[in-house]
């Protein structure tokens, strides 16, 4: 989706930077929601080793993921209130309480990760997807219960994240795309979102059981 000069927004015009990414990301939001190392979560089927395998690619994934993120918000950033919700520290606790090993991505998958951060608006399109799946992450969690037995603290930490504050987080972050894009295109920010979809999708290609 292209989104002209005249379509930029300001602190009261959150509602125009949603409907930008939401339009320019819809294929790929649906790619992600119906891949098949996701969807499974989802369904009353799900088994505990195909779980433990998603917290483990999850792992790989958000492990280097946040260091770039940190790295480019103190670049294009420094100061700001808002920063990247702490994913690696749930998984880490999911990991903990299966007993299992918090490991470093295999180079091949660590390689999908490109995240092209240039500007603070390119952050924002990639904080829009990591962000906005914790809204999704609620529905998994409630049906984890129900599948598989785990609950927040007890193995389902990642998926739960900000809990009964996931929606207040959700509407800072709104704030804070605002902020930032209070002016000029956002063709940036979309382009972004995009590219932070791809490389999760490529990440969960290479991840899927049979192929590893």
């Amino acid at each position: 989706m292209k989104c002209s000069s005249d379509s930029f927004a300001t602190p009261g015009s959150i509602e125009r930077i949603k409907t930008c990414l939401r339009e320019s990301t819809r294929s790929s939001h649906r790619a992600i929601d119906h891949h098949p190392m996701l969807a499974p979560l989802l369904q009353p089927t799900l088994s505990i080793v195909h779980y433990q395998h998603v917290l483990t690619v999850m792992n790989w994934l958000h492990l280097p993921m946040r260091e770039r993120l940190m790295e480019a918000m103190a670049k294009f950033m420094p100061g700001t209130d808002f920063l990247p919700s702490d994913r690696p520290g749930w998984l880490s606790e999911d990991l903990e309480w299966f007993g299992m090993p918090i490991t470093s991505a295999p180079e091949r998958i660590a390689k999908c990760v490109k995240l092209r951060f240039t500007s603070a608006k390119s952050l924002v399109g990639a904080l829009y997807v990591l962000e906005g799946s914790t809204l999704g992450g609620q529905v998994i969690t409630r049906q984890l219960a129900q599948s598989i037995q785990v609950y927040p603290g007890k193995g389902a930490s990642f998926f739960h994240g900000h809990g009964a504050d996931t929606h207040v987080r959700w509407n800072a972050f709104w704030q804070f795309a605002a902020d930032v894009c209070a002016q000029g295109s956002l063709d940036e920010v979309c382009i972004s979102a995009v590219r932070m979809f791809e490389d999760l999708e490529h990440v969960l290609n290479t991840c899927v059981p049979s192929r590893l």
